[in-house]
């Protein structure tokens, strides 16, 4: 069994998109026996681009020998298998060096590790029990440059670097070709993720995008990626492509239209003076993308309050956090709660006008 860590030197850059979906295909398109971990103990979101909000049992547990590491894998409605973690109000410097045994026992294919983001030390852990990194970034200067730190904090912890995975790539003028972002690492670039709409809206969606749109562009690259890790090819008909493209042209979906058909411009022909006009009707406006995509957004916030909050609880039932912080982190949450919650409502409230 391997276990490969999937870094970032910042965040934002697409290394839990990354994490998701390498899961995703290579369980359910390779047919691999995939453990995904949430690393990420004080602020984990992998939970939530599964569609997942609340689990019996996190990484949390399993770290406190609450359970042990099989009660702690949660299958998720698309067959993916993770270890999910809950916001912790506790050190970050937590020990991860005791799992791996436990992991060897399960004796899974691969172990994808999302760990946190940023080069702190929160990082470590993950590196202890890590054979090898991914390292996702985008070919801008910046991220590139927080990349390769964090090949580099890696190499200190003996954690060989299997590749660059190059994320959410437009390929104007302003990026980085991969030939130059080879050029500053002693690793390949193993994958070009190009820039796709679809992703964002699968994330709203809580559902990998190699699942929800398989045949996409971003996906298409996702599932190359997952072959290669695993030493496998990805094969696809071009006859299923052209059948999944025809069913997203005419199909409803997401409670719009992917396609729209152009009406067809007709030339007016004036009334007759004896006879008064009709009125045209006026058809009420499309809700915009912007709205819905709000709205999903704002959902996910307050599932992610409330989960946040029942956490909290949980911790200070079993005196993990004490009266004061308690306190504190309760009354923002529950600020933060309300505040979703009439937002939600407000936009609700016009979309049914």
């Amino acid at each position: 069994m391997k276990v490969m860590a999937v870094l970032s030197g910042k965040g934002g850059v697409g290394k839990t998109t990354t994490v998701a979906n390498l899961s995703a295909a290579l369980t359910n398109e390779f047919r691999r026996y995939i453990i995904g971990i949430d690393g990420n103990v004080t602020t984990p979101n992998l939970g939530l681009h599964l569609g997942i909000f609340s689990f019996p049992y996190t990484l949390n547990d399993v770290l406190d020998e609450r359970v042990s590491i099989r009660d702690a894998i949660h299958i998720c409605p698309n067959g993916v298998r993770i270890i999910p973690a809950q916001l912790s109000f506790e050190s970050t410097d937590v020990d991860l060096t005791r799992m791996r045994d436990s992991l060897n026992d399960i004796d899974a294919d691969l172990v994808l590790i999302d760990s946190c983001p940023g080069l702190g030390n929160e990082i470590v852990p993950t590196l202890k029990i890590t054979d090898e990194a991914l390292v996702v970034t985008n070919p801008e200067i910046p991220a590139i440059t927080d990349a390769l730190r964090a090949t580099e904090i890696a190499a200190k912890y003996d954690v060989p670097t299997r590749g660059i995975i190059l994320n959410r790539v437009r390929g104007d003028k302003y990026e980085l070709s991969v030939s130059e972002v080879e050029s500053v690492f002693d690793a390949p670039v193993i994958s070009v993720i190009p820039e796709d709409p679809d992703v964002r809206k699968c994330i709203f969606q809580g559902n990998p995008v190699v699942m929800a749109r398989p045949y996409s562009p971003a996906a298409i690259e996702f599932k190359k990626l997952a072959g290669s890790l695993v030493g496998d090819r990805y094969r696809y008909s071009r006859i299923d492509k052209i059948l999944w493209t025809f069913r997203n042209i005419f199909q409803k979906d997401d409670n719009e239209w992917k396609y729209q058909q152009t009406p067809a411009i007709t030339k007016e022909v004036p009334a007759p003076k004896s006879v008064a006009k009709k009125p045209q009707e006026t058809k009420e406006p499309k809700q915009s993308e912007d709205v819905i995509s709000k709205l999903a957004h704002l959902r996910i916030k307050k599932d992610t309050a409330e989960a946040s909050l029942i956490g909290l609880e949980e911790k200070f039932s079993q005196g993990s956090v004490d009266g004061d912080l308690y306190t504190q982190l309760k009354d923002r949450y529950e600020q933060e709660l309300d505040a979703h919650k009439k937002e939600i409502a407000e936009i609700e409230a016009g979309i049914n006008k």
